[in-house]
């Protein structure tokens, strides 16, 4: 059985809670995958390999 790596985790982590700091500030239409992955400091291809949308 493989083990889970902790990074994937973390990285899942780190899209979760701007997310959340950024759905505080606005109305949820107007939240971007763009504005989300720029407050996480990640790339969008890392926001898409953890979620299909912002739906999600």
């Amino acid at each position: 059985m493989r083990k889970k790596d902790p990074g994937i985790h973390c990285t899942r982590q780190s899209i979760i809670d701007p997310f959340s700091t950024i759905a505080k500030r606005r109305n949820f239409k107007e939240i971007s995958i763009a504005g989300i992955t720029e407050e996480a400091n990640i790339n969008r291809s890392a926001f898409y390999y953890h979620f299909k949308d912002k739906e999600v």
